[in-house]
């Protein structure tokens, strides 16, 4: 593995919902809105939001309201609650109920470390609204998480090592999402990596020419949008307020705390593989297995060390029929010749792939 010093990874989740409620639950709400002496009153557009605000509070849960503020140096260390325009609040399936209020609504962790205590407060948030309310989603809603290593940033050579992995699976981490998520147009759907039909090779060789972080940032996100599935933008210094994070921004929007969690699980594991392997571990593992038809995303959940995941996914991939040809980012056979593999005595899907040895003569370790 690299010998770099380890990643101290930490995450945060931004959840894309519609919040739905009786004409009673808003009346009331109202009522209340007008009566209460808080301050934060202006800082909303109705009674629903401020609800929610004091539903959290009661919890014990410290909150911001609205968008960041640049002179609160502990603005990250609270969750926020707060509108969003790009969420169209309708019901998912046949139409909006009658005698119901709908509320468009966007709700952002604080900065967490990656512990199972930081799992159960995410799951404990949206709980505690749910208590109260109804959460639904649509495609017009998302879910995105932020992946960083505190403040830091990431080396240059981890990202290089991150998009290579991205690119080279992306066919297979696109089998966790539904079709709206995976459009290469459309609203709110997250660009596909735009490299076309060039094979993994060229593609490996064109990240490792990069001499910056902005030349990657280009490659990755062309446009300098941040609607790319992944989001470089955040590491950008020119950047208004950089959370200094890679953001992920494919997964459909849900308000299952199960479905959060173990998709911040298997996001950060991709991160924290692509810095803590080493160059001939990384080599192998795509150009071994880009290649290969049957390779799954329950695959690469093992070879990044989230195994743990494969039986929670293996009932919610979207089987897609796939070419029985060799897919479009495959290397040309010939590249191949500069990894040499020596593996054990057994099918190495089977067993941790990491039990190879790899051996470069054109990558250094």
């Amino acid at each position: 593995m690299s010998t770099e010093k380890p990643l101290e990874i930490t995450f945060g989740v931004e959840v894309e919902c519609v919040l739905r409620m009786t004409k009673d639950q808003y009346s009331e709400n109202e009522a209340r809105f007008k009566e209460s002496p808080h301050s934060y009153k202006n800082s909303f557009s109705n009674s629903s939001y401020a609800s929610i605000f004091e539903v959290l509070s009661t919890a014990g849960i410290p909150i911001n309201i609205g968008y960041q503020d640049p002179l609160d140096d502990s603005w990250n260390d609270r969750w926020t609650i707060k509108e969003d325009s790009s969420i169209e609040a309708f019901e998912a399936h046949g139409g909006n109920i009658p005698d119901h209020e709908y509320k468009n609504l966007e709700l952002v962790s604080r900065i967490l470390p990656l512990t199972d205590e930081s799992l159960e407060e995410i799951e404990a948030e949206i709980q505690n609204i749910r208590t109260r309310y109804t959460l639904i989603t649509n495609e017009s809603t998302g879910l995105h998480v932020h992946v960083g290593d505190g403040n830091r940033g990431f080396a240059l050579q981890t990202l290089k090592r991150f998009s290579i992995l991205v690119i080279t699976f992306e066919h297979i981490i696109e089998s966790i999402h539904p079709d709206a998520r995976i459009s290469v147009d459309g609203m709110q759907q997250c660009k596909r990596s735009s490299w076309g039909t060039r094979n993994i090779h060229d593609i490996s060789s064109t990240v490792e020419e990069c001499q910056s972080f902005e030349e990657l940032r280009t490659l990755m996100n062309p446009e300098l949008t941040k609607k790319y599935a992944y989001n470089f933008g955040n590491l950008s210094l020119t950047e208004y307020l950089p959370k200094m994070t890679i953001e992920f921004r494919q997964h459909e929007g849900v308000v299952d705390p199960e479905r959060i969690t173990n998709w911040a699980k298997f996001v950060t594991g991709l991160v924290n593989f692509s810095h803590a392997v080493s160059t001939a571990q990384h080599v192998w593992l795509w150009m071994t297995y880009s290649r290969d038809q049957t390779y799954t995303v329950l695959d690469l959940m093992k070879a990044i060390g989230r195994g743990d995941l494969v039986s929670y996914y293996r009932s919610q991939l979207y089987l897609r029929p796939q070419s029985g040809t060799p897919s479009p980012l495959s290397p040309p056979p010939e590249a191949l010749e500069c990894v040499t593999v020596d593996l054990p005595k057994f099918d190495s899907k089977d067993k941790r792939w990491s039990e190879a040895t790899a051996t470069s003569k054109n990558f250094d370790e």
